[in-house]
């Protein structure tokens, strides 16, 4: 006659994955719950510097423009929309690159410039929103949204993998370009690695066109714009157009090792 123990044991472990699964389906739906929380307050701010744009009594500029929070104890925002039409990506670039933000999504390294202001750092886990970075080829075309509501077209121009320890990661600021950052190799078993693959993608000059523009050239059966990349040494505008001083063609960004006493790394 079997004991109690022995009746008892194989109902405590289905109990226990029962349980499991509760967990895993519960932190599925928290991370739903959150991507469309951040979608929501990406339009909120959207509509409120489309607001501060069109009025022209206002002393306020969209850079100035509060972020909106997904929600009220978040310690990220979304600063930018970035797509891939070609490995159907749509996800939304948070502030900052560590701890919570990369939980939600890549993150923008604050110690570069925002999109369309310079050089942008955006790093993602490998096994993630930056999965796809293994499979980005040259040549390919990337979108991004900018706090203004302006698409700009980037083209992926080089791919490099670095040791962080070895080499530190250096990039011009007044540069018009994005910097792709996430750990290598995606199929390590390892975590905490010094290897990072690195993409590089150069602003297209055409983009910086409104949409009406480009719809008027092909209404009228004329050939789109020719594509080309910025020079380096173009300096950004704010929504209205006004030159951003602030940026310096002597400023370099230094990411390193979190390991030396220099500024932080990029670590996923």
């Amino acid at each position: 006659m079997k004991t109690l123990g022995a009746r008892l044991l194989p109902a405590a472990l289905l109990c226990l994955v029962a349980w499991q699964w509760g967990q895993a389906g519960w932190i599925f739906a928290k991370a739903e719950l959150a991507q469309w929380l951040i979608a929501d307050a990406w339009q909120a701010l959207l509509q409120t510097t489309e607001h501060v744009a069109s009025d022209s009594q206002s002393n306020q500029t969209v850079q100035s423009v509060n972020p909106h929070k997904p929600w009220s104890w978040a310690d990220t925002w979304p600063v930018a929309r970035l797509q891939s039409s070609e490995h159907k990506i749509d996800t939304y670039v948070l502030n900052g690159d560590r701890g919570q933000a990369l939980a939600f999504g890549p993150g923008y390294n604050a110690s570069s410039r925002l999109p369309g202001e310079g050089t942008s750092v955006i790093g993602g886990h490998r096994d993630t929103h930056f999965r796809f970075l293994k499979d980005i080829r040259k040549g390919e075309e990337l979108r991004v949204q900018t706090r203004s509501g302006q698409w700009l077209n980037y083209q992926v121009s080089d791919k490099q993998v670095i040791d962080i320890y070895q080499q530190p990661l250096r990039a011009q600021l007044e540069q018009q370009q994005l910097i792709l950052v996430t750990c290598y190799p995606f199929d390590s078993l390892v975590s905490g690695g010094s290897l990072r693959l690195l993409v590089y993608a150069q602003l297209i000059e055409d983009k910086y066109q409104s949409e009406e523009v480009m719809a008027n050239h092909l209404s009228q059966d004329q050939p789109a714009p020719r594509k080309k990349l910025l020079p380096a040494t173009k300096k950004s505008a704010d929504f209205r157009g006004r030159p951003d001083q602030s940026i310096n063609s002597e400023e370099s960004l230094q990411l390193v090792s979190q390991y030396t006493q220099s500024s932080p790394a990029i670590a996923f």
